[in-house]
C-alpha cells in the first residue's frame, strides 16, 4: 500500500469530546484522590498549613479542569484550522 500524502485531522467535535471527557475525569480524579488524601493527612498530622496548601491545590486543580472543559470547542477549532492546508 502507498502511503497518503495527507491525512486529514481529526474533526473539531469529536477532539472537543475528548477534551471534555479528559476535563471532566481529570476533575474528578483531583477530587477524589484529593480529598482522600487531605482526609488522611489530616487525620495523622491534624490540620494545619500544609493541609491548607494542599486544599488549595486541589481547587486550583479543579478549576484548570473547568477552563479546560469550557474552552474545549475553541481549543479543538484552533487546532483543526492550524493542521488544515487549505
Amino acid at each position: 500500500m502507498a502511503a497518503q500524502k495527507y491525512q486529514r485531522p481529526i474533526s473539531p467535535d469529536l477532539h472537543a469530546w475528548g477534551i471534555l471527557f479528559f476535563a471532566i475525569i481529570g476533575m474528578v480524579l483531583i477530587l477524589v484522590l484529593g480529598i482522600t488524601l487531605v482526609n488522611l493527612y489530616v487525620a495523622s498530622n491534624g490540620y494545619n498549613d500544609l493541609a491548607a496548601v494542599f486544599i488549595a491545590l486541589i481547587v486550583i486543580g479543579v478549576l484548570a479542569m473547568l477552563a479546560l472543559a469550557f474552552f474545549a470547542q475553541r481549543i479543538s477549532v484552533y487546532y483543526y484550522r492550524k493542521r488544515d492546508p487549505s
